[in-house]
């Protein structure tokens, strides 16, 4: 009888635990127990606008992290990202779905566990940006005998694809530890083929507010259309339709030169679109004191969905 009991409170001692990081859900108001690069923000209520969307995402407690992947050359590059992940070169160049990754942002922690430990980070996407521009968000687990690389979220290719100016809800990322060790969890977000026209990646430890439009799946379209510099404030629409027409097509033979491959069909779908005379405010982000945002122009052209409840997106290993 004693032999059972203590092989019944040894089976139970040795049940999978739920992992608890350090300042998991970023309550101390900083990243505190966090390694960051690039652009990472601590703060609470986050409202991020992409062409006619404007998306505001609450955090569980009082603070959630904001990732965006940046605006110029100055942001960490793919290899540096890499590096700063202790992943091996070509994980993230490679792996990632196909656009050519540019610049953009990370934040890891080492924790430890046992086989069977479970760890859950809980993250929103939302893109400032359009096809064919992908901008994906990831995370990365890497651990003894593990390298995992997995997409979250992009615009049209990889994870949850939501479209041009597209977001989704809170979602929750988990990953069961297939062995006894230390593990590295990490996340981020890059720009493909530009580094501007930011994506966003936020995180918290448990499901935060959602409010917003969410573009009903399958209903995207190729959007063209050009990017005006990024600023404090977004620039008042010019109201003149014949100077409209003619700043698109400039701006967006601009932007079309960005990506060889695919420039006689950004310039054909750029120019129409240009001559509809529609102007939209995108990749705009305010947050505790900061607003950045620009003019896009183009035209979505997509039905939109309004949704108050939230999508649970369990990533096993």
């Amino acid at each position: 009888m004693k032999t059972i009991v203590l092989m019944l409170v040894a089976a139970l001692g040795a049940q999978a635990a739920v992992i608890t990081l350090n300042n998991h859900g970023f309550e101390a108001g900083n990243a505190s127990g966090w390694t960051t690069t690039g652009m990472v923000n601590v703060q609470g209520t986050a409202t991020i606008s992409g062409g006619s969307n404007t998306w505001i995402y609450g955090p569980v407690g009082s603070y959630l992290a904001v990732l965006s992947s940046g605006e110029g050359s100055s942001m960490p590059s793919i290899s540096a990202l890499e590096t700063f992940f202790g992943v091996t070169p070509g994980l993230l160049s490679g792996g990632l779905p196909p656009g050519n990754a540019t610049v953009g942002s990370g934040i890891y922690q080492d924790f430890s566990g046992n086989a069977g430990d479970m760890v859950r980070m809980y993250w929103a996407y939302a893109a400032t940006d359009y096809v064919p521009f992908n901008d994906p968000a990831f995370a990365i687990v890497r651990g003894p005998s593990v390298e995992q690389l997995t997409v979250l979220a992009s615009i049209y290719n990889g994870g949850i694809t939501v479209g041009s100016f597209g977001a989704t809800g809170w979602q929750s990322f988990v990953y069961t530890l297939p062995a006894t060790g230390t593990y590295r969890l990490g996340f981020g977000v890059v720009n493909t083929s530009d580094n501007i026209v930011p994506g966003y990646l936020l995180l918290d430890n448990a499901r935060g507010t959602f409010s917003g439009d969410i573009p009903e799946p399958g209903a995207f379209v190729l959007v063209g259309g050009g990017s005006a510099g990024i600023g404090r404030t977004a620039a008042a629409p010019d109201r003149s339709l014949s100077l409209r027409r003619a700043r698109r097509q400039r701006q967006s033979a601009r932007r079309c030169d960005r990506i060889p491959s695919a420039q006689e069909d950004c310039h054909e779908s750029a120019a129409r679109i240009s001559e509809d005379g529609v102007s939209r405010t995108a990749g705009g982000f305010a947050g505790d004191g900061i607003h950045l945002s620009g003019e896009l122009d183009g035209r979505s052209g997509h039905r939109r969905l309004r949704r108050t409840g939230q999508l649970d997106w369990s990533v096993l290993p």
